[in-house]
């Protein structure tokens, strides 16, 4: 499909500052992303001592956990189009202050819960609050630096916010999960102060005040911007499957591989975001390197999917330091997390990209909850690894069908709109 004419590639200058790549939009974002990746996977480091200490049957601690991951996916769902249509509506530094004080608020509160209906809502406000950091932050990024840096800028916003995962996994060490929910709000508070000295997007401003912004009607109501939607939201699935099998799920996908002592989910969590780190960097690199968004995150999606492949079909027996090894390299395979983002972001006008980068990886995320079910539902009629090995064909298949068929948007002007059919 022949992508607007106005998203072509231009004649603007490839090279930049590198001094732009960590300016103030890029270190708002990337600590904003911080906070919002610590408290995201918080929950599957410290989810089975706080139920213990709420008293939850221990035969009900794992469905719990998956319960409270469901509902916490629920408000990221709900909250992604709420924040990316107030962004692109009223602003993106705004809604940036707004999230971040929504989820911290909701964190902090979580520190000191004593039922599990109370945990149950604050995982909502929290989800809620969270889905508006990476995708309003990317938007800004990418509208704030030159076409050559957009990527670099996005690989210092992935790489320093996937690290929240490892500050995750130290605080459940050494801390009671009261007190790591309750650093995690402190740390949402504390960047209000940058927050409040951060500028609008350039591109934000000079856009036309009479154009439509934020609409969903614009989004989905033309056949070809609904079709270029769609392919944005599957260009991401194969990477919350993975770190949803692999991590989250972890102590199942484990005992199945036949793995010869006990993994947690804390550990494997840890591993493979620090693979998802290292994967970030190099496809910030591997993109400016080739001049293509879409021959990169190719050659990532090949790799998560021949990697995925292997282990499902051959790996057995393995010890636990050689699976979390394994998480770290899988992590690794997934690292185009960020440049799935960007690449999302660029597919569309000014008026309509924070509404597309906060909803899609959100609806990525929120993906991996009908797989979940699908996975207990019916691992016990086919197996369990048959049914990973099912619903990985049908993510990486579709994840490579939407790539052959969007627009190179590497270099390219983002400085136009979206307009009414």
């Amino acid at each position: 499909m022949v992508p607007p004419a106005v998203n072509q590639p231009t004649s603007l200058p490839r090279a930049a500052p590198m001094a732009a790549i960590l300016s103030l939009p890029v270190l708002v974002a990337a600590l904003g992303y911080f906070v919002d990746i610590y408290d995201l996977v918080l929950i599957g480091m410290v989810g089975k001592k706080s139920l213990e200490g709420l008293g939850i049957a221990a035969d009900q601690l794992v469905p719990t956990i998956g319960h409270l991951l469901g509902l916490q996916m629920v408000g990221m769902l709900v909250g992604g189009f709420a924040w990316g249509m107030i962004a692109d509506r009223w602003g993106r530094v705004a809604t940036l202050f707004g999230s971040i004080l929504t989820y911290s608020t909701a964190t902090l509160l979580n520190g000191f819960v004593t039922e599990l209906w109370q945990y149950e809502v604050l995982r909502v406000i929290a989800g809620f609050g969270l889905a508006g950091e990476l995708g309003v932050g990317i938007t800004l990024v990418v509208e704030s630096l030159p076409p050559s840096r957009r990527a670099f800028g996005a690989t210092v916003v992935a790489c320093l916010g996937i690290a929240g995962a490892l500050l995750a996994w130290l605080v459940n060490q050494w801390v009671s999960w009261q007190t790591a929910f309750i650093i995690g709000g402190l740390m949402g508070y504390s960047l209000l102060i940058l927050r409040w000295l951060s500028h609008e997007s350039g591109m934000f401003a000079a856009m036309d005040a009479s154009i439509p912004k934020g609409s969903l009607r614009l989004l989905l109501g033309d056949r070809e911007r609904l079709l270029r939607y769609l392919r944005c939201i599957a260009l991401g699935l194969p990477t919350w499957f993975i770190i949803g099998v692999f991590a989250f799920l972890a102590p199942k996908t484990a005992a199945a591989l036949g793995v010869t002592g006990p993994v947690t989910s804390a550990d494997a969590i840890v591993g493979c975001y620090t693979g998802l780190i290292i994967g970030d960097f190099g496809a910030g690199f591997l993109t400016h390197g080739l001049q293509s968004r879409r021959r990169a995150v190719g050659l990532f999606l090949i790799m998560a999917a021949i990697t995925c492949g292997a282990v499902l079909g051959l790996v057995r027996g393995w010890s636990p330091m050689a699976y979390l090894i394994l998480c770290g390299w899988i992590g690794i395979t997934v690292g185009f997390w960020a440049l799935f983002v960007t690449v999302a972001a660029e597919q569309f006008g000014t008026n309509l990209r924070a509404t597309v980068a906060t909803t899609v990886p959100n609806v990525a995320r929120g993906a991996f909850y009908p797989m979940q079910w699908a996975i207990f539902a019916w691992a016990g009629s086919v197996g369990y690894l048959s049914i990973l090995a099912a619903l990985g064909v049908v993510a990486f298949g579709l994840a490579l069908w939407a790539l052959s068929k969007m627009a190179e948007t590497h270099g390219t002007d983002l400085t136009y709109q979206e307009e009414l059919s």
